[in-house]
């Protein structure tokens, strides 16, 4: 029975021991910009954490790109549904649906920019009646 508690007693005295030295040391990253380190270490440990912000920085741009992608599917998307929904009351008239979109054209290049040519307009009214559709078939199913 001795023994076992000698053994236990030493155990937890080399963990304290290593529990020490962890407390008066300083984090990897941080030790490599005391002066006394080589000057090859501190260039790794820059290195390595300018990998790590890269990776971050990265994850976040991409993430940020599909939030803004998705938020303008849907955006076209709504667009096109307005665009359905003007032409199911009955004003589109033969050349007042291709007037209506080539005015939309005008107007939201002027203002916003490049993506709203004439046939991307129509793409918007194609993805809605698409969709539509493919929601009438679910409820039949």
């Amino acid at each position: 029975m001795a023994k076992k508690t000698e053994k236990k007693q030493g155990e937890i005295e080399a963990y304290q021991h290593e529990a020490d030295k962890r407390k008066n040391t300083v984090p990897c990253e941080l030790a490599s910009y005391d002066t006394a380190k080589p000057k090859q270490k501190k260039f790794k440990t820059v290195e390595s954490i300018y990998s790590r912000v890269r990776d971050i920085l990265e994850a976040a741009r991409g993430g940020a790109y599909r939030a803004v992608n998705f938020a303008m599917v849907q955006a076209y998307w709504h667009i096109g549904r307005v665009i359905v929904e003007e032409e199911q009351k009955g004003k589109a008239k033969a050349g007042y649906g291709e007037y209506m979109i080539k005015e939309l054209s005008e107007r939201l290049t002027n203002e916003f920019g490049k993506g709203f040519t004439i046939s991307n307009i129509k793409y918007f009214s194609f993805i809605s009646r698409l969709r539509l559709a493919t929601q009438c078939v679910a409820n039949l199913g």
